[in-house]
């Protein structure tokens, strides 16, 4: 594993870099900013913004661990079924 200072020292310093903290981090940092409602509002998804809000509509949540676990279980079901090579 990398140290913090190491990892900053492989950014590009011409392009726009951020840094993920933990969750417990910014909730105990702001409960009120750092919460998946504010998230998903503030999340870029880009082209496949059009597909991926609606799992969030679709599932009543704003959770991203819950998302992950959905898309995680449907790649392992359609693996399953259609590339299994049987």
């Amino acid at each position: 594993m990398k140290t913090f200072q190491e990892a900053i020292n492989l950014l590009d310093e011409d392009e726009k870099n951020s840094i993920i903290l933990a969750n417990g981090f910014s909730q105990a940092w702001s409960p009120q900013i750092f919460n998946y409602s504010n998230l998903l509002v503030a999340a870029d998804s880009g082209d496949r913004d059009s597909v991926i809000r609606p799992l969030f509509e679709n599932l009543g949540t704003y959770d991203f661990e819950i998302i992950s676990k959905h898309l995680t279980a449907a790649e392992t079901v359609l693996g399953a079924l259609f590339f299994s090579g049987k």
